[in-house]
């Protein structure tokens, strides 16, 4: 009850206890004003900030912790909200750029300290879309084989001279099961 009305008296823990130990962080989450940020520009200043780089390893390849973060998806893509150094959005065609917290800039130019972050502002219709293009593709090959199936005759009758994709893709027709889906009468009686 209280928190709505002194949210800016609470502490964010997860950029002291957590973060810093995180290599690659996806965020997803919900976020308004009040709520403390997942990661201010201060939290982005003491982390990344001078004297923040880990020792040298000891062994090749396994980080000192705590190390710095390496990367961050930032899937909500609200501009100066829950991650607050995400200040723009990337593109499809641009994903990443690098944000230098000793600055404060971004950059595209990889060759620099700083963190990753990927915020596309359409992501999420991205898979979708990604998805369909691909089932397109997939089906195109097909089509004519399709179009040439009529509702007068049973389907599973005229698949026989379609291609296998078409034939295994039939489940009823004309109210009966397919030969290669008769099995589902069998599984419903067992129940």
């Amino acid at each position: 009850e209280d928190y709505p009305a002194n949210a800016d008296l609470n502490l964010n823990i997860f950029a002291v206890k957590v973060a810093p130990y995180t290599t690659c962080l996806v965020n997803g989450l919900y976020w308004e004003a009040p709520a403390p940020r997942v990661l201010s520009d201060e939290d982005a200043v003491r982390m990344f900030g001078k004297g923040s780089q880990a020792k040298s390893n000891i062994m090749r390849g396994i980080p000192q912790i705590p190390h710095k973060m390496l990367a961050i998806a930032d899937i909500t893509c609200d501009i100066g909200g829950s991650i607050e150094f995400s200040n723009e959005p990337t593109t499809v065609g641009s994903p990443f750029q690098l944000y230098d917290p000793k600055t404060r800039t971004v950059h595209n130019d990889f060759s620099r300290d700083g963190v990753v972050v990927m915020s596309i502002d359409n992501l999420p219709c991205q898979l979708p879309r990604e998805a369909t293009e691909y089932f397109g593709d997939c089906l195109m090959p097909h089509i004519s084989d399709f179009l040439s199936l009529t509702h007068e005759k049973r389907i599973v009758d005229q698949v026989k001279n379609t291609s296998p994709c078409i034939s295994r893709a039939i489940i009823t027709s004309q109210g009966d099961l397919a030969p290669d889906y008769k099995y589902i009468s069998h599984l419903r009686k067992e129940q």
